[in-house]
């Protein structure tokens, strides 16, 4: 029983600490990727890691409005690349 827990456990504990991001990481990230990791994976990260990315945005005088139609077609295109274009190994 404890085995089943850890199995189902250890991947939402891997991913949780995958989700963290500081201001050095953010630092080097470009606006783009900065918008993208706020609307994508807002729900995903803890609230410090939300509060960085909003003070990074702001530190820089960015706004997401300009890029997110981008992101959303560079999403829709990537999904439709994985669903249809790619072979079968």
């Amino acid at each position: 029983m404890r085995t089943k827990i850890a199995a189902i456990l250890a991947p939402a504990l891997a991913l949780a600490g995958c989700l963290s991001y500081g201001p050095q990481h953010l630092s080097s990230m470009s606006a783009y990727d900065l918008c993208e990791l706020q609307h994508y994976q807002r729900v995903n990260l803890n609230a410090g890691s939300q509060t960085a990315v909003a003070n990074e945005l702001k530190r820089r005088n960015e706004s997401c409005g300009g890029v997110l139609p981008q992101i959303e077609r560079d999403r829709a295109d990537d999904v439709h690349d994985r669903m249809y274009n790619r072979q079968s190994p």
